[in-house]
């Protein structure tokens, strides 16, 4: 696996671990996968407001993200709270229903680069993130 993402980051692909903090994620892949991308999973974010552990988790991977000099994004976003909170701890991207639904590819073109009031919201390459 070491070797394939090597050669891909050679020609500029960029390599996201999604899903963090559950299934076989782990802290010794930000390390030996050389990470450019962390995706906050949902789960955790839908905790945001209701239980203290899902802010103390997603605080933690923010901070160890940045430390490291690692993007993070918040998928499943679905609330003002939810995007403020994200915001505040320093976030790099957020994800999900408060920005828009999911959108045929169809229906994006023309479409440039959109800010939400935090300024978070962006495309890349036809999809929303």
């Amino acid at each position: 696996v070491y070797t394939v993402l090597k050669s891909l980051r050679s020609r500029g692909v960029q390599v996201s671990l999604d899903d963090f903090g559950t299934g076989f994620s782990c802290l010794s892949h930000l390390v030996r996968f050389d990470i450019d991308r962390i995706k906050i999973d949902r789960s955790f974010v839908s905790q945001l407001g209701t239980k203290a552990n899902g802010a103390a988790i997603i605080g933690a991977i923010v901070a160890l993200s940045r430390n490291l000099g690692i993007s993070t994004t918040a998928e499943g976003v679905e609330t003002e709270y939810q995007r403020d909170f994200l915001a505040a701890l320093g976030c790099t991207d957020l994800q999900g229903y408060f920005f828009s639904k999911p959108v045929p590819l169809g229906d994006l073109e023309g479409f440039r680069k959109a800010e939400s009031a935090t300024g978070l919201l962006t495309t890349t390459r036809g999809a929303v993130v």
